[in-house]
């Protein structure tokens, strides 16, 4: 199983560069694209696929439906 971000498309992506900011291997670089838009690329030999990268994507938050029960579920 890939515990990274690959499998995010490129379209998807908000450009925040969390998943850059928390990886401990430096295993992401933000690539620029022709339009300035900066999007992750995974270097294959570095990452451990730990999986923090992908934890931290906005990508992968509860979809907005399910936010607010996800919080309720989850506070104290």
């Amino acid at each position: 199983m890939n515990n990274d971000i690959s499998a995010i498309k490129k379209e998807a992506c908000t450009g925040c560069m969390a998943c850059y900011n928390i990886c401990p291997h430096n295993a992401i670089t933000m690539v620029e694209d022709k339009e300035g838009f900066k999007y992750p690329v995974i270097d294959k030999d570095k990452c451990t696929n730990c999986g923090l990268c992908s934890s931290c994507c906005a990508e992968n938050a509860p979809p907005p439906e399910l936010f607010n029960h996800w919080l309720c579920r989850h506070c104290a």
